[in-house]
């Protein structure tokens, strides 16, 4: 399997800075590959970018109102344990990702680990978010991902580098039910699965796979 930063390479390496050709080159579908990017924040004077999408041309994802902020803050206050709020946590930042500090704003943590993984949440949400002014730092952003998903996976594999061996195999069977079915985190689960070694983890190896087949 091609590693993605041969893809990141390529692009910056590029003789080209046609928007068409450099999604092709990422191995992207030109019409959807800046989906989430808007047309103003290019450089696309003289370029031919009939039927491709961006931003401000298709649905926003959906807005974080006042009766999801109610049933989040219902449903964290009365999950349990700690790695499945997380978990949850997650989900809504994937599936709110234009109202991420809402998001963040309305997680009341409990524990240690959970003001860990807000703050590594907020911080590469942030962080990237302000790399995406420049058109190669937001290419390389979207290689094989969606936006957040690209940012959130790597930051929630940290995250489980660092916890206590007995929490590894909640925490994985919690992404499993939660954000199982995004690319990005399926990838992390199956591959903590096949690299790890820990009784902890594959104690719940089978309820792990069970979750993932069931999306």
């Amino acid at each position: 399997m091609t590693h993605w930063l041969e893809k990141v390479v390529l692009l910056l390496t590029a003789d080209t800075t046609d928007v068409r050709k450099l999604a092709e080159l990422a191995g992207g579908n030109p019409k959807t590959f800046y989906r989430g990017i808007r047309r103003a924040d290019l450089e696309l004077e003289g370029q031919n970018v009939d039927g491709m999408e961006f931003e401000d041309e298709i649905d926003a994802s959906p807005r974080f109102t006042e009766t999801d902020r109610a049933a989040f803050a219902r449903y964290v206050f009365t999950a349990s344990p700690k790695e499945e709020r997380v978990a949850f946590l997650l989900r809504a930042l994937l599936s709110f990702s234009t109202d991420t500090d809402a998001v963040l704003a309305s997680y009341s943590t409990a524990t240690m680990f959970e003001e860990r993984a807000a703050a590594a949440f907020r911080t590469v949400l942030r962080s990237s978010s302000k790399r995406r002014a420049e058109q190669t730092e937001m290419i390389i952003a979207r290689v094989g991902d969606p936006y957040a998903e690209a940012v959130l996976a790597p930051a929630t594999g940290s995250l489980f580098t660092h916890l206590v061996a007995s929490s590894r195999g909640k925490f994985m069977l919690a992404l499993a039910k939660h954000v199982g079915n995004v690319p990005s985190f399926r990838n992390l689960i199956e591959t903590k699965l096949d690299q790890t070694y820990s009784h902890h983890l594959l104690d719940h190896e089978a309820a792990i796979r069970q979750a993932l087949a069931a999306h």
